[in-house]
């Protein structure tokens, strides 16, 4: 019997389409099978091989990104003492060498293994499938890093003390702070990339969404726009979280000025006033601005503004530029209103927040002055080591002024608790705040709260004293205070662990390859399941690779580079049978089929590097590294492979041109256009000056345009593979 199912299986592999194009496939049972069906099986089963290969790469990528990380301590003469050595902690691989080499090699060891797998199954000769997915791809090292005990402090500081926000709360807003502020690498995008597709454990700390509407709100760092904000001393008081609202309906927009209060000099000529929406974003919403006398006259002061505005689809913020009049003449401070309102029939769709009205003040710059505290009592906590009071001057900043201050205690004891000041403080001509530092001494003994004064005096250069003269600094015993701090500095380390890419042990790898989202249910959306449904038997199957905590990262990277290898073999075969099926020649099933799902990780990866990062560079930063490798080693390896087997046999290694000439020519041509564009847009008001984003509708055409080239690049090599172009190369 089965020497009978052994004849039958050699003749059918005879017989049927395509049965001689692979090295480990087809199966005989096709035989029996149509070839519209067949095509239709390879392709679904390309697709979930290449969902593997994106997976199985994402360990190889985090076992680099572990060796590359890695540091070492050296010893150093101390410049300052003779026979002292000091320690520095310093990494083993410098950042340029990482990213040209293993970084480099890691994102494009699919192809180059192709490659290779591809020239030693065709006996030696050149093949086009390999080759075909080696131009450069179409988009472009940090570990979670520590943090100071004063940055926690400071941050704790500026959340206010009467928030209702849970320590944990605190903590992830903290590690959310950090963690937008760390340095990533190419990899470490890439990683997010192939993460994003299949469901896993995000690099990025997700937010649910009370929290992450209150850090856009009140955490995340704003642009600085050349005038003052609320957080600003001309602006009004600090914010705090106990101030913010929170919107419960999600299903409507809400608007409302980022601030209600601004200041400008009257030398700016400008103040930039910010709108902005929470709650539902997909839709365009136009809102009204209105501006409103006050001890201020349009025309006079300020020009008047009366006109409306639209937020695009998915847009939150909207910055609005109000000329300021400068006359070079002295006059007091000067106020105007802004407000804000719905034009008629945008009530369905928004609705008004809190601050629908914002004052705006005009400073005058052309006296001397005011000079004054900026606030009338100061807290501090016994442990800060300095406290620092600010001195506003206000209602001019023309010339040299200066005033002196002194200490004075009230329970407080000069030299005990603090350290007792008599100085001078100077501003120049534009100057407008200075800071005045004495250090606290903290003697770590349960005490009451203590005070002293600090009290301004002698104004010099036409300045007057302001409004408030005297300052009393509150000492706050703080032993409390610390121990909520140190709770929370675990549980930000705690959350900044989980962005790690070094997994320690099997059974965190296999936690996080059956759980969604690396079992962060809270933030997990629909794509974060259905991503880990279609990839799960991968997940599992690579949560046997070793631990990148085991050998430094070196085993992770042997292992996994081993299943890319049998991965990359078997997507060469299916590759070239289905192109067979659906009689596509290799070279087309290489630029379009297997280079799209080789680039899909990168794809997404740049998408998040252009959201993440501060500039444009990292969406397209491989450029030099990953592009230079797939095109070097995807090709160079593999041809000096053949060569040196040719070689041994005295025999010349050919590799005819093919239409791989012409496919790199248009590809070229292509190249050039899309450079020239980001140039158009890095200098064109139109697009916003910028690389990345701007303006709705020429971004749009930007990126409807970039998809024609890659759809041209494919016709065109199309065409030309078919006989339809001459090309002789």
């Amino acid at each position: 019997m089965s020497d009978e199912f052994s004849n039958f299986t050699t003749i059918s592999c005879q017989k049927f389409k395509c049965s001689a194009r692979g090295l480990l496939l087809p199966f005989g049972i096709e035989a029996c099978m149509s070839i519209r069906v067949r095509a239709v099986l390879y392709f679904i089963f390309l697709l979930y091989l290449f969902l593997g290969i994106a997976i199985i790469a994402d360990i190889f990528m985090s076992s680099i990104e572990t060796i590359t990380s890695r540091r070492r301590k050296i010893r150093y003469p101390d410049p300052g003492e003779k026979d002292k050595y000091l320690t520095v902690e310093v990494r083993i691989w410098n950042d340029t060498v990482a990213n040209l080499t293993l970084m480099a090699l890691g994102s494009s060891s699919p192809e180059i293994l192709l490659s290779i797998i591809e020239i030693i199954g065709n006996r030696f000769e050149a093949g086009e499938l390999g080759p075909g997915t080696t131009p450069p791809d179409h988009d472009e090292t940090g570990s979670p890093r520590s943090f100071r005990k004063d940055e926690l402090l400071q941050f704790l500081r500026d959340l206010g003390q009467t928030t209702n926000l849970s320590l944990e709360d605190k903590a992830q807003l903290f590690a959310a702070k950090l963690s937008e502020s760390m340095h990533r690498s190419r990899m470490q995008y890439r990683i997010q990339g192939a993460r994003m597709l299949t469901g896993g454990k995000s690099l990025f700390l997700n937010l649910p969404d009370k929290l992450q509407e209150i850090y856009e709100r009140a955490v995340k760092p704003q642009p600085f726009d050349g005038c003052f904000s609320a957080d600003h001393p001309f602006g009004g008081r600090k914010a705090t979280l106990s101030k913010i609202e929170i919107n419960d309906d999600p299903r409507m927009a809400v608007l409302e000025f980022a601030s209600s209060s601004y200041a400008v000099l009257e030398r700016e000529q400008r103040v930039t006033i910010e709108v902005v929406r929470y709650g539902l974003t997909n839709s365009v919403i136009h809102f009204r601005l209105d501006t409103i006398d006050g001890t201020a006259t349009a025309g006079e002061d300020y020009v008047k503004l009366s006109e409306e505005f639209k937020m695009e689809r998915g847009q939150q913020e909207k910055r609005i530029t109000i000329h300021v009049i400068d006359d070079n003449q002295w006059e007091p401070d000067e106020t105007f209103f802004v407000k804000l309102s719905l034009p008629e029939g945008e009530e369905s769709r928004a609705k008004l927040g809190s601050k629908t009205i914002a004052l705006v003040t005009i400073i005058n710059d052309d006296e001397p002055g005011f000079i004054g505290f900026e606030e009338s009592i100061t807290l501090v906590k016994e442990s800060v080591g300095k406290v620092e009071i600010k001195l506003l001057r206000v209602n001019g900043a023309d010339g040299r002024v200066s005033v002196h201050y002194r200490t004075k205690d009230i329970d407080a004891v000069a030299t005990r608790d603090y350290e007792p000041a008599q100085s001078e403080i100077i501003f120049e001509h534009g100057e407008i705040s200075k800071i005045i530092a004495i250090p606290i001494m903290n003697d770590l003994e349960a005490e009451k709260d203590e005070s002293f004064a600090v009290e301004l005096y002698d104004p010099t250069g036409g300045a007057q004293l302001g409004k408030h003269t005297k300052t009393v600094v509150t000492i706050i015993n703080d032993d409390d205070y610390k121990t909520m701090a140190n709770r929370m500095a675990s549980l930000v380390q705690v959350d900044m662990d989980k962005l790690s890419v070094t997994k320690t042990s099997w059974g965190q790898q296999f936690r996080d390859a059956l759980n969604v989202n690396g079992g962060d249910l809270e933030t997990a959306k629909m794509g974060h399941y259905i991503g880990h449904a279609l990839a799960f038997f991968w997940k599992v199957l690579f949560a046997f690779v070793p631990p990148t905590a085991i050998a430094g990262g070196w085993l992770t990277f042997f292992v996994s580079l081993l299943f890319i290898a049998l991965l990359t073999a078997v997507v060469g075969d299916v590759a070239a049978i289905f192109g067979c099926l659906v009689e596509l020649k290799d070279s087309i099933t290489a630029i379009s089929f297997v280079a799209l799902g080789t680039s899909l990780p990168d794809t997404f990866a740049s998408m998040i590097a252009a959201k993440n990062s501060k500039t444009a560079d990292d969406a397209i930063g491989n450029v030099t590294g990953s592009n230079s490798v797939n095109v070097f080693l995807g090709l160079g390896l593999p041809w000096l492979i053949a060569a040196t087997y040719w070689e041994s046999k005295n025999l010349p290694f050919t590799v005819k041109a093919g239409d791989l000439s012409f496919s790199v020519l248009v590809f070229s041509v292509c190249c050039v256009l899309s450079m020239s564009v980001l140039i158009l847009r890095r200098y064109l008001g139109v697009f916003g000056k910028a690389e990345l984003g701007g303006p709705a509708i020429p971004k749009y055409l930007c990126s409807i345009f970039f998809i024609l080239l890659w759809i041209g690049y494919l016709t065109l090599s199309g065409l030309q593979a078919y006989g339809h172009i001459k090309w002789q190369s």
